[in-house]
This record gives structure tokens, sequence and C-alpha cells, in this order.
């Protein structure tokens, strides 16, 4: 739901860096950001840590949920739930443009913003390759990936077993990313 003050993108920034809790920007409006729910906060540090360990040379990092996201054809502010950048490119404060991979975990409350209107701003920026969007509710993860033509994405989905992801050569052990999730209480 978007709160009632229109912003420009400058006073966003502004605003963002003096104030708490998280929010989220896009073409002028403010989105106030839901807290996360306990199977969220346990599938976030795994996938966190399985992808970084596979980051172990080069330029490229993993950026966590605390690391903006801009995308420009939206004039929009995301912090998703994890990006790879080779290397990142600050264009503010905590703010890059250029993700390799972006990760959302979905829950309930983000479904609808992470498949649909977050799916096509992504889509938008150039160095995007892959959009990962691992489920909250039910152990699955579902990856967009950039074609050959640079305007068509392939869908791909897993509910078990080790996923390679084809454009980044990362990849994603289900095992580990719900070990700790199969145990915890139904948010």
């Amino acid at each position: 739901m978007a709160l009632a003050a229109q912003l420009t993108y400058q006073q966003f920034l502004a605003e963002e860096v003096e104030g708490d809790p998280k929010r989220e920007f896009r073409a002028g409006e403010v989105f106030a950001m839901a807290g996360a729910g306990t199977r969220h906060t346990l599938i976030t540090p795994e996938m966190a840590f399985h992808v970084r360990g596979q980051l172990t040379s080069g330029e490229c990092r993993y950026k966590d949920s605390d690391t903006k996201l801009y995308v420009a054809t939206a004039e929009a502010v995301f912090y998703p739930d994890g990006m790879v950048a080779c290397p990142p490119n600050y264009v503010a404060n905590g703010v890059i443009d250029n993700p390799f991979v972006i990760f959302e975990v979905v829950s309930e409350s983000s479904v609808s913003r992470d498949w649909d209107l977050k799916l096509a701003d992504y889509q938008t920026l150039p160095s995007l390759r892959e959009y990962v969007l691992v489920d909250s509710r039910k152990e699955e993860i579902a990856v967009f990936s950039r074609t050959a033509l640079a305007t068509e994405w392939k869908f791909s989905r897993v509910n078990s077993g080790v996923l390679r992801l084809r454009e980044s050569g990362l990849t994603l052990d289900l095992d580990a990313i719900y070990r700790d999730w199969r145990l915890a209480p139904i948010d």
C-alpha cells in the first residue's frame, strides 16, 4: 500500500538515510515494507551463505537486503533479499543499479508484488540475467532467466535437488536452503 506523500527519487533517498523502517519507492510513491516472517528469516541467511561461498574470486559480490536497488526505467528503489553484482555499481550511498542475479524470498504478503510488479521492473535492467524467487510458503524455487535474445525470458521451477542457475553458474541446494525452514512453525 502506498503511503500518502509523493516524493522525488532524491527526496526519497534523503529520507531513507535518516529513516527506519525500510520503505520502497516507485514513480513518486513510497511503500511500507512488511516485516519478514519466521520462515523468511530462516531462508535468507542460508541463501546468502550458499551464494557467497560460490563467489570466491573475481569482482562479483553478494549484496543483502540492506542494499538498495535502483531501477531507472520505473524510477524505483527496491530492497531485494539478495543480489549478485559484478562488480556493484554504486549510483548513490548504498544503492546499486547493476545486479546480475536478484533473489526475492516470497511470502504471502509479497507474492503479487514479487511476481508481478518487481518482475516487470527487474526485467528492464540491462545487467540482469536471472531473477530467483524462493518461496517461504513451500519448498519451491522459481527462476526467470534471460535468453540469448535479450528481450526473452525462460521460466523454470524446482522443488527438490540442486538448482543450477544457467546464466550465473551458481547452484542452490534446496535441502540446504530449506533446512531450518522445515523446523519452523508456519507464519
